[in-house]
């Protein structure tokens, strides 16, 4: 028995980019800005059916369609819409302060700790 709704989405071969949503006999195209970020979306017939700009922090801004439509924020997050945070594989990220919520799960075992902030998250 098919299933109805079904949502697939293709990446990009060598990241966690998002490239492309298909649920039953439609198909989306999905542009990215350069680190990732999901920035618009279109149809088969070249419309554009989602599009958001984003604070320096993260949060969507000017959003043009559904919320849900694109679940995927920062850096590959998914936005639990319930919360407002953004899930990163093993601890949630606040856009609105720019902050995770909780230490990395790797901890200390990297050999430097780098705390909660995006800002020493995202330096080297």
């Amino acid at each position: 028995e098919p299933v109805e709704n079904l949502i697939t989405w293709v990446y990009d071969s060598d990241s966690y980019v998002p490239t492309a949503k298909i649920v039953g006999d439609r198909h989306y195209s999905i542009i990215s800005d350069y680190i990732g970020r999901p920035v618009q979306a279109y149809d088969d017939n070249g419309n554009i059916v989602w599009q958001a700009d984003y604070d320096i922090y993260g949060n969507l801004r000017n959003l043009h369609g559904s919320r849900q439509f694109i679940p995927f924020r920062q850096l590959g997050q998914y936005e639990d819409e319930e919360t407002g945070l953004y899930y990163n594989r093993f601890r949630y990220y606040d856009p609105n302060t720019g902050l995770f919520i909780s230490q990395d799960s790797i901890g200390l075992a990297s050999g430097e700790f780098w705390g909660k902030t995006a800002i020493r998250f995202c330096c080297c």
